[in-house]
């Protein structure tokens, strides 16, 4: 008897190895392509137009996937994070599956309705295993639905509880990937200093854009600009240049965050690549790395900027460097000569 129930339960089974393409199921090679599968199997089992996986950072919510055949969006669309039906959800101020939005008194107020002609939705929580809020697993429709729309959510809570599990791996896989490659830059490192120098800082912005474009992660661009290199250089000598070099990097060595990016990048400027932060953060940073390098007697001028929507790394890093460069001219009352660009060579 159970020989016969193990061989009727297990007769689609094929043994590993056997080259049957029909039932063999390879993994996915990335997040990407799982979220795809999983909003496209969504869509499809419940027929509401749009399915997305979302990210909230700050006041934004971006989307990292999407599965749409109605409203046009696409993933990277970034939306006011408080305007959306999974803000409301969130906040306990309406269920997560609701036939007609236009009933529910939480939701029908929503700002995103003004633009968005919806009617069904479903959404849950995407969290981490600490509990803290990633993203929604979401649902929309045009049209309003019957009450038997709730019978999908125990497949959709399912499905986000699967993704949030696989995307806090790859987030703990790309952290891991980030260290290791940072640890092998030893060829793009200030001799001088022994932090990047422009080669490395020009990679890392790189590198670092397709990992924002691929988990919505926010970033920022802090620059440093040494106010008394060329004065120093010129009135006690090149080796006091170059100590007074070597003490800023370690100073703001030790302001920045473990895993954050510090480089040379230029003669007398620096450039810091931070992952995962919003104004608020950055601003402690910029008050961190002030209070450090007046500590060991650095005079320097920041400036900073945040990757925002629609808007590149290499253009936060250009950014922060205009803003630094304000800062400098309202400080000294000129324009500054003499002091790098992001366009200019590399510090050796």
């Amino acid at each position: 008897m159970i020989d016969a129930e193990f061989g009727a339960s297990h007769a689609g089974f094929v043994p590993a190895g056997s080259g049957n393409v029909e039932t063999s199921l390879p993994p996915f090679d990335n997040f990407d392509q799982a979220a795809r599968a999983v909003l496209a199997r969504l869509r499809a089992d419940t027929g509401l137009a749009l399915w997305a996986l979302t990210r909230v950072e700050g006041n934004d919510c971006v989307l990292l996937a999407v599965d749409d055949d109605n409203y046009g969006l696409q993933a990277g669309t970034y939306l006011p994070w408080s305007d959306s039906l999974c803000a409301r959800m969130i906040g306990g101020a309406g269920p997560q599956a609701t036939p007609d939005v236009l009933a529910e008194p939480g939701y029908r107020s929503a700002p995103m309705l003004r633009h968005a002609r919806i009617r069904a939705y479903i959404g849950v929580p995407v969290q981490h295993s600490n509990g803290q809020l990633f993203g929604t697993l979401c649902g929309f429709d045009p049209a309003p639905r019957g009450p038997e729309l709730t019978r999908f959510l125990p497949q959709v809570r399912l499905h986000a509880r699967m993704l949030g599990t696989l995307l806090e791996h790859d987030l703990e896989l790309a952290e891991t990937t980030r260290r290791a490659e940072r640890a092998e830059m030893e060829s793009m490192s200030d001799p001088l200093t022994g932090t990047y120098n422009r080669r490395g800082w020009m990679h890392m912005l790189k590198i670092e854009e397709a990992r924002c474009l691929r988990y919505g992660q926010s970033a920022g661009v802090l620059m440093a600009d040494l106010d008394d290199l060329k004065l120093v250089n010129d009135s006690l000598g090149h080796d006091d240049g170059d100590a007074l070099l070597v003490r800023a990097a370690r100073a703001l060595s030790r302001a920045v965050r473990d895993g954050d990016a510090l480089a040379r990048i230029g003669g007398d400027e620096f450039a810091v690549l931070v992952i995962g932060v919003g104004a608020a953060e950055m601003e402690n940073l910029r008050a961190r790395a002030e209070a450090s390098l007046q500590a060991v007697n650095v005079q320097a001028t920041l400036g900073i900027a945040l990757r925002g929507t629609g808007q590149s790394l290499e253009q936060a890093f250009r950014a922060a460097d205009l803003a630094m460069l304000e800062a400098k001219q309202r400080k000294h009352g000129r324009p500054r000569n003499g002091a790098a660009s992001p366009s200019g060579s590399e510090a050796q």
